[in-house]
């Protein structure tokens, strides 16, 4: 099954060209008196005699080259595919169990240590990948357990490791009681409790958003099938079970299964004290895996080593770690044979990433799939669209659809699903006793697959280290840049001719900065200080072609935003790879956004395509009342086109936050191109066409796309489950995230520093700014335009301050660089 839908551009334009059509004829009246007080100003109708004759020579060649590369990239990306071929893993056609296996604290590579042969038996003939361990706070077992049991990012406790085998003592008498005492409820037929639910339940109705923590068991219970946990992380002093509140439905409770101290044995020479008894978990497995549809498994040891981590050697971690991983080779050795892989689903996974040794940040965990409509090869999900990535919010889904049931609303993963490498797996594995026999001799387990997986959790990790600091120079580079624009401008009449075109190239350097970063994402990574040298390089060199090339046609800016334009709307629509490498985009590990055009880019795409259009128009002299417009308006039109297109659909991106301030942007622009008034009906009208594109698509993605809908169709979804009170958790959520990231993000700084600079503009140098705007009218427009889209952007976007910040980048500077250049 396809994770993407093939491009198909009648219909995908039309809906484009419709809202082209209204924004264009909604009022087609001049302002007659070319009030200040109106948006647009009267542009002059003149022609440049000597721009009317390299538009005879050029503009129709440029037209007709610019079409023909849209019809050869529209018609390149309706024959290539889309999206990875996918297999669903589904158990409704063969009942089965699901088995889920718990390895907490541990690494991809730790699991391809040589010396563990069934899990080499996993990983030579099953899917693998990296999963995102991101909660609602800190990623730590407490949080990341309750997590996967929701479906959606949540939070625990201080006791939410407390689970109970019912007839424990606890508190001075058994959990049983303690359950009544705390909730009210019978525990029913229930084994084992969590008699602290109500403190979980609370703790997650604060969110801005429906988390409802033990949705998973609450859903197999009320199919009517039963779950069974089994094993724990307890040392002998703390009690440690996780597991229960990952498997138990919503009132605390789990039908079957064993979390008491008989499944551990005292080993003073173990951290903690105590290790995994694996005899009893093996009696305790096969005592449940008849009665159970889900059956969690938590293997404990691994867990204990990361918990006594502060208190050990790096050696000794080490070393534990490797132990751990033995007895559960030797787990697995028993109950393989006992598992039907022709109809069970076997999920190996660790669900909070191991504390690093080295001191790097990852948050990233291993987690394998094996069992019936599992191909060797990748895991990955429509949450992600990503090969070999996943995220934690996943898990519940995939258990949830192979068993037949319908996950609740308030889960927003999907479930996983596989993607073959292209070669065949490994030969199969027999069953090995721990100890006996290892991988063969220079291969990984999981053969090439694992080569893989290894070299990408590497880039990750290093893209991830690098992000923060070279957006954070990218930041103060801008706000460096205007205020030494700002000085050369009020100096400017006392300064030497070449200091003004050193910053008129720096200027131009900013806002080609994306697109070195962009084209950069090709070479080999390198330190922190190799990136920010290879990434100014980049700019400079691009500033400089864009100098020399744009001079005489199109004009520097127009050049660079037109470049930037292109290579953001291309790569999207060949999977966005060179975005995903970037530095100034979203990242795995981060967990913000796995696919499309994220808000940076977003709003670089936006301000680029707006500036280059407006500078193209000013550059010829090109108005309402010119023989050029019939011919240079379908130009800005299919530039604006062609950039919703891909921040709007769901097969390529789905940015709704970015579709809204795209439209309403290019559409306030172009009426200004167009030399019509801004009026109140527009913008109402541009309010419709934005509800329309929304629930168009949404309805579409919900209803066609199925099990690879993007957000658009699953809010849908949540919002036709849960009502109106969804859609206002999905609105609180959005402003929250908004409010959080003005206090804490350096883009506020980016933005508030451009404001300065206009505001110091508006006064000094007098008359400057209102001789820019006529001398300018398209670009005042524009300017215009891009405004009307940071307002949008930071109304309905989670990031709106990030998007903002990004699309004022273009006209701002273009602002300065008209400001050096008069005289």
């Amino acid at each position: 099954m396809g994770m993407q839908g093939s491009l198909k551009s009648p219909e995908r334009m039309g809906l484009f060209h419709a809202m082209i059509h209204i924004i264009s004829n909604a009022n087609t009246n001049m302002n007659p008196n070319g009030s200040s007080t109106d948006i647009n100003i009267n542009m002059n109708t003149g022609i440049n005699p000597r721009g009317a004759g390299l538009y005879r020579l050029y503009l129709p060649k440029f037209i007709s080259i610019t079409i023909i590369t849209i019809i050869l990239v529209l018609v390149s990306v309706t024959l290539a595919p889309m999206a990875l071929a996918s297999r669903p893993l589904s158990g409704r056609l063969i009942p089965g169990k699901v088995i889920l296996i718990l390895l907490d604290g541990t690494a991809l590579d730790e699991w391809a240590t040589p010396g563990l042969p069934n899990f080499s038996r996993i990983l030579d003939r099953g899917a693998i990948g990296l999963m995102n361990t991101r909660t609602s706070r800190a990623t730590i077992p407490r949080n990341t357990y309750v997590t996967i049991g929701a479906g959606t990012r949540a939070q625990g406790s201080a006791f939410s490791e407390l689970g109970f085998n019912g007839t424990e003592n606890y508190e001075g008498a058994s959990a049983f009681e303690v359950y009544r005492r705390n909730t009210g409820m019978d525990p029913g037929d229930a084994v084992i409790v969590h008699p602290y639910i109500a403190d979980l339940m609370r703790i997650n109705s604060r969110e801005y958003y429906t988390v409802e923590p033990g949705a998973l068991g609450e859903a197999i219970r009320k199919s009517g099938l039963r779950v069974a946990v089994i094993g724990s992380s307890d040392s002998i002093d703390e009690l440690a079970r996780p597991g229960v509140s990952l498997a138990m439905d919503k009132n605390g409770r789990v039908d079957l299964g064993d979390v008491g101290r008989k499944t551990t044995k005292r080993d003073v020479r173990f951290p903690g004290g105590v290790r995994t008894n694996i005899d009893a978990l093996v009696e305790r497995f096969k005592e449940v895996y008849t009665k159970a549809s889900l059956i969690v498994v938590d293997l404990g040891d691994t867990a204990r080593v990361e918990r006594f981590r502060a208190s050990m050697t790096d050696e000794m971690v080490v070393y534990y770690k490797r132990a751990a991983l033995a007895a559960a080779d030797g787990f697995l050795a028993e109950v393989l044979p006992l598992m039907d892989l022709d109809k069970d689903l076997l999920i190996l996974v660790s669900p909070t990433p191991p504390a690093s040794v080295f001191g790097t940040t990852n948050a990233l965990s291993p987690i394998a799939c094996l069992g019936p409509g599992i191909e060797h090869g990748f895991l990955t999900s429509a949450t992600t669209r990503r090969r070999g990535i996943v995220t934690n919010i996943d898990i519940a889904p995939t258990i949830l659809d192979f068993l037949d049931i319908k996950a609740p609303y308030s889960m927003l993963g999907r479930p996983l699903r596989s993607i073959s490498p292209g070669v065949p797996p490994a030969p199969a594995t027999p069953v090995i006793p721990p100890g006996t026999g290892v991988a063969p001799s220079g291969r990984l387990p999981g053969g090439g697959v694992m080569d893989v997986m290894l070299a990408l959790e590497h880039r990750l990790i290093l893209e991830y280290n690098q992000r923060t600091p070279l957006s954070k120079g990218f930041v103060i580079s801008q706000i460096l840049s205007v205020i030494v624009a700002l000085g050369l401008i009020l100096l400017r009449y006392r300064l030497p001719l070449w200091v003004i075109h050193c910053g008129q190239v720096i200027l131009l350097a900013m806002v080609s900065a994306p697109l070195s970063m962009l084209l950069t994402s090709l070479f080999p990574k390198m330190s922190i200080a190799g990136e920010a040298l290879k990434i100014g390089a980049g700019a400079l060199i691009i500033a400089l072609v864009c100098r020399r090339l744009g001079g005489d046609i199109l004009g520097p800016f127009a050049l660079a935003g037109f470049a930037t334009t292109t290579a953001l709307i291309v790569d999207t629509l060949y999977g966005a790879r060179l975005i995903q490498g970037s530095v100034l985009s979203y990242d795995v590990i981060g967990g913000a956004r796995y696919y499309g055009i994220g808000n940076e880019y977003m709003g670089i795409l936006i301000g680029a395509s707006i500036i280059a259009s407006a500078a193209f128009l000013d550059r010829w002299r090109i108005t309402p009342a010119s023989q050029p417009w019939r011919l240079a308006r379908w130009l800005v039109i299919s530039v604006f086109a062609l950039a919703t297109l891909v921040l709007a659909m769901p097969s390529l991106g789905a940015n709704l936050g970015g579709t809204i301030a795209a439209v309403v942007a290019f559409g306030v622009s172009y009426t200004g191109f167009a030399g019509r008034r801004v009026t109140t009906r527009k913008l109402l009208g541009l309010m419709a066409i934005c509800f329309v594109i929304v629930v168009g698509i949404s309805l579409f993605d919900s209803l066609v796309r199925g099990a690879d809908e993007s957000h658009w169709g699953k809010t849908v979804e949540v919002v036709a489950s849960g009502g109106p009170s969804a859609l206002g958790d999905i609105i609180m959520r959005k402003i929250s995230m908004n409010l959080k990231l003005i206090r804490y993000t350096v883009w506020t700084k980016v933005l508030l520093s451009f404001i300065l600079v206009f505001s110091v503009l508006v006064v000094r140098p007098v008359g400057l700014l209102v001789s820019l705007w006529q001398q300018n009218p398209a670009f005042t427009r524009g300017f215009a335009g891009c405004l009307a889209g940071c307002a949008a952007a930071f109304a309905v976007n989670d990031s709106g301050v990030v998007a903002a910040a990004t699309i004022i980048l273009f006209p701002s500077m273009y602002l300065l660089y008209l400001a050096l250049t008069q005289k």
